[in-house]
């Protein structure tokens, strides 16, 4: 998880773990950690596809429940046809 700007972060999720049966809270440890301890000022999360909260229903609807709980608002980058810069470059800033 890396900051932008003082106000949001970018989660991101290993690749690895896509589509693996691991419990939840191994599996999304980093977004429960982001959603418990949000650093002072930090309202928005930027995700880079929707995967990265979940496998399955039952998992999304857990994350966005975490993130609503915390007061987070959840950003998903669009779609941009295999060029990467975009992200990158907010992963930068």
């Amino acid at each position: 998880m890396a900051k932008e700007k003082p106000n949001t972060a970018i989660y991101k999720r290993d690749p690895k773990t896509r589509g693996q049966d691991f419990p939840y809270e191994r599996k999304f440890a980093d977004l429960i950690r982001l959603c418990e301890s949000t650093p002072i000022g930090v309202h928005n999360v930027v995700v880079s596809w929707p995967w990265v909260l979940g496998d399955t229903y039952d998992e999304l609807i857990e994350s966005l429940s975490r993130l609503a709980d915390a007061g987070l608002v959840i950003h998903v980058v669009g779609r941009f046809d295999g060029d990467k810069t975009r992200l990158a470059k907010m992963s930068h800033n």
